[in-house]
């Protein structure tokens, strides 16, 4: 029997963590992380990873699963996922997967195909001379005149993705979202899918809040220990919300408050990229995580129960 489950999405800082807090008070549930950060092991402050207590109250799964310097696909991912979800439902509890990333709960769905081309070393060193000629800049670019739907969910930072989809597409003439559209999601059941969302001038303060706390509680510091480990800027797991910023400011090009703004600007152009991919749902999937019945309206919902 295919299991079902619930989905919990929201943008970054709208209280993802705290709202699974919450549900597990009333329901036997297990978190499966949906964070693209939080499977890197040591990236525990900047990730805003659920601390040892919460993790203590409620089993997360998915959590600190590669080192900093390796890389997880999203179809290794959602292997994973989708054998812990069939273990937690035959356990006779409820899998909560949590998190931001639209992406990869399409990847549990299996609504992108696993037969993508491998890595091919001579286009990918062609892009990277293009990307030390021109900048990262001009690749996104590219992508964006080729495959804006691919293009749009990627931070014009991101070079390893960008460059993956310009690879594909050089290299079946195909692009990314469309060899995804070609392969309709698999058997895999329906979930139960909410949106979590908050006023947009109250999210923009929560991020700045949440930035301020995770550098009072040592984020500076943490990025100083991965380095002493000898991660470098280069690793995967380096050049996430904030880090770069950091890691400027540790080699002396940047000073703090710059990079405080910098890492506020770039984290609210990333949580108005998550939330224009999560308007496909439908708005009566949609909760505002300040109402005072919150709770209980988003428990009723996952449960299909009338209130």
């Amino acid at each position: 029997m295919t299991p079902a489950f619930w989905v919990l999405l929201g943008p970054t800082a709208v209280g993802k963590t705290r709202t699974s807090l919450h549900l597990a008070e009333h329901v036997a549930l297990e978190v499966v992380n949906l964070d693209s950060r939080q499977i890197y092991k040591r990236l525990t402050i900047g990730t805003a990873k659920p601390t040892t207590d919460e993790q203590s109250r409620v089993p997360h799964h998915l959590v600190d699963i590669v080192e900093p310097d390796e890389r997880l696909d999203a179809f290794a991912y959602a292997r994973r996922a989708r054998a812990c979800i069939i273990d937690i439902v035959r356990r006779d509890h409820i899998p909560l997967v949590s998190g931001g990333s639209g992406f990869y709960l399409n990847a549990i769905l299996g609504e992108f195909s696993e037969d993508l081309p491998a890595r091919n070393e001579a286009v990918r060193e062609h892009l990277q001379r293009s990307v030390q000629k021109n900048g990262i800049k001009f690749l996104w670019n590219k992508l964006e005149s080729i495959d804006p739907e691919t293009a749009y969910r990627l931070e014009k930072t991101d070079t390893a993705r960008i460059i993956r989809a310009l690879e594909i597409f050089e290299v079946t003439g195909e692009t990314l979202s469309c060899l995804g559209r070609k392969h309709p999601p698999k058997p895999w059941g329906e979930p139960r899918i909410a949106v979590l969302y908050l006023d947009r001038k109250r999210l923009k303060k929560r991020i700045r809040e949440r930035m301020e706390a995770m550098l009072n509680n040592g984020w500076m510091e943490e990025v100083d220990g991965l380095l002493k480990e000898g991660y470098s800027g280069d690793s995967p797991a380096m050049n996430g919300l904030g880090y770069d910023e950091l890691l400027e400011v540790y080699r002396g090009n940047l000073d703090m408050e710059s990079a405080k703004e910098r890492i506020c600007h770039r984290t609210w152009r990333y949580a108005k990229r998550q939330l224009t991919w999560f308007r496909r749902y439908p708005r009566d999937w949609w909760f505002n995580v300040e109402d005072k019945e919150f709770i209980v309206k988003l428990l009723a919902y996952f449960q299909a129960v009338e209130i």
